[in-house]
């Protein structure tokens, strides 16, 4: 968790940043036409007002650093009143206030997926998330938590410690393991829906094609066991 608060700082940081850069380039590219005797008082007035832009959004963003020094962000703490801005000497209009409270919103909502990132939630489960954390403004709806999960990459699987542990004990929710007949014997079922790119369960046998498994399984059986699981040739292969 502390790493996961830690990459949205970072991320949220970099983001201002480059944000007052983009700013800055954009006043010092601003000019309009000229007359030839006006071109060199003209271009001596951009560069001033480029090294002004540029000095102001240097400021800004020490300013913005300092900020984040005095008032760090965290899961749930409170973005500083008014009153304390000015007494800590920062200025009295919401820039910073508002772009602590941008930061913290995006902690937020990578806390959020990363409580989820296997599978992904319902929107019960979300709100239930945010209701136990006791937010009651400035974090994701459940909707927006929804559309921005994805399925976890190889590498996050991998370095994923409770993941290697169900791996270990092979306790999977929603999945058993059924007997169906002395011809068949035991295969794996699902107990519930999953969503696509969802992980299921983990295979530890010999991987086997499609095309070698129905030379160890008779094709009735097979065709039998495919139609009743609607499961791809492959994964059937992987479950005997």
């Amino acid at each position: 968790m502390a790493h996961s608060n830690q990459v949205a700082n970072e991320h949220y940081r970099m983001k201002t940043l480059e944000n007052a850069v983009t700013t800055a380039n954009l006043l010092a590219a601003i000019g309009g036409d000229s007359s030839p005797d006006e071109e060199p008082a003209r271009k001596k007035r951009r560069g001033e007002s480029s090294s002004t832009s540029t000095s102001s959004s240097s400021k800004e963003q020490r300013s913005f650093s300092e900020f984040l020094e005095e008032f760090p962000l965290s899961l749930n703490g409170q973005p500083p009143t008014k009153g304390q801005r000015i007494k800590a000497g920062f200025p009295e209009d919401r820039t910073f206030y508002d772009k602590w409270r941008a930061a913290q919103f995006g902690m937020r909502e990578s806390h959020l997926l990363s409580q989820c990132y296997r599978r992904q939630p319902t929107l019960t489960k979300v709100a239930r998330m945010i209701e136990m954390e006791g937010w009651t403004a400035n974090h994701p709806l459940p909707q927006q938590i929804l559309e921005k999960w994805q399925p976890p990459k190889k590498t996050d699987m991998e370095t994923d410690t409770d993941l290697m542990q169900r791996i270990e004990r092979q306790k999977w929710s929603g999945v058993a393991i059924r007997y169906f007949d002395d011809k068949q014997g035991d295969g794996v079922v699902a107990t519930k829906s999953f969503s696509k790119g969802s992980i299921i369960c983990d295979y530890h046998g010999e991987l086997i094609s499609g095309s070698l498994a129905h030379l160890m399984k008779p094709e009735s059986s097979w065709h039998w066991t495919r139609r009743q699981h609607g499961l791809p040739t492959d994964l059937l292969s992987k479950m005997f």
